[in-house]
């Protein structure tokens, strides 16, 4: 029998968790046989890991904390709690301790690792977006499953395209998952597209499934948001792009250099519009920083494992 388990990272989630929780219990049906939720605790400050102890109250699967002994950071606390799982359990579900869980979420995910095959190293779902103001943006709703293989052309899509792999909802094996490194520590922004990335130029599978499974908080103050204003996704995306750059023409990476500046150009506005001197030169700084990287050192700053 395969096992399974759920791991939920926090940092100062106190006014998020308890939602998440009572969401997950919802999800969680006992012929899912899945006996354990873990909570891995980032050194929070606040009330978290108590609101933790208050609210879980599923008689079937039990809960625990792994409490770190100092902030790692998302990458870091979630690769320190894999290990400590990994000889327990094959797979493991995560979902974020600002985000939901949908009633069949557990269940449709299961039913995916059960059939999947050896190769196959994730699972992930649409999702909903779920706006600071009560905005919802609704995900796909599809019947199937996608299964994208490890391979140059599933990279390059990605690359291009943008990452279809979500962290939070998602599903990992967790031998492969370790083998392969964990997450890049150094990546707050685009470390879950890094990894797909790696997986597959190992050759490994990534199922997608069509289907709004969870809904995702979108949160001014979390590390996506902080990171968009300072244009760390940008930087972390192009980088990974130089990473492979060998699968790319002189021409596709004119074009993806050109498509950085176009999205640059439209925070311009934002940021003149809005005052926001700060933001607008770190996005000048950042024009000339592109073209150092995709047309002078053409090695990315961010050092990268295979």
């Amino acid at each position: 029998m395969i096992k399974k388990t759920i791991l939920i990272p926090s940092f100062n989630a106190a006014a998020t968790i308890k939602e998440t929780l009572l969401s997950v219990q919802e999800s969680l049906l006992t012929e899912l046989k899945i006996n354990t939720l873990y909570i891995a605790d980032d050194f929070s400050t606040d009330d978290t890991i108590n609101i933790c102890k208050s609210v879980w109250t599923h008689q079937e699967t039990k809960m625990e904390i792994l409490t770190a002994p100092h902030n790692r950071g998302e990458r870091g606390n979630i690769n320190a709690a894999i290990q400590s799982l990994q000889l327990e359990y094959d797979w493991v579900f995560i979902i974020h301790a600002d985000d939901l869980a949908k009633k069949d979420w557990l269940k449709v995910m299961c039913t995916s690792i059960d059939k999947g095959s050896e190769k196959l190293a994730s699972i992930s779902s649409s999702y909903d977006v779920l706006w600071e103001d009560g905005k919802i943006d609704t995900g796909e709703d599809r019947e199937g499953e996608i299964c994208i293989e490890g391979n140059q052309k599933s990279i390059k899509d990605t690359l291009i395209n943008g990452t279809w792999w979500h962290i939070s909802g998602c599903a990992i094996s967790l031998k492969i998952l370790v083998n392969s490194g964990g997450f890049h520590p150094q990546m707050p922004q685009y470390g879950d597209m890094e990894w797909i990335l790696r997986i597959l130029n190992q050759g490994f599978q990534i199922t997608y499934i069509p289907m709004s499974l969870t809904i995702y908080r979108q949160i001014s103050s979390s590390v996506s948001s902080v990171s968009f204003k300072k244009h760390r996704d940008i930087y972390e995306h192009a980088n990974l792009i130089i990473h492979y750059i060998q699968l790319f023409s002189a021409k596709e990476i004119r074009k993806l250099f050109f498509k950085f500046n176009l999205q640059l150009a439209k925070r311009n506005v934002s940021s003149v519009l809005s005052g926001d001197l700060t933001r607008l030169i770190a996005s000048l700084k950042m024009t000339t920083y592109l073209y150092k990287l995709f047309f002078i050192s053409k090695k990315p700053d961010i050092p990268f494992n295979q």
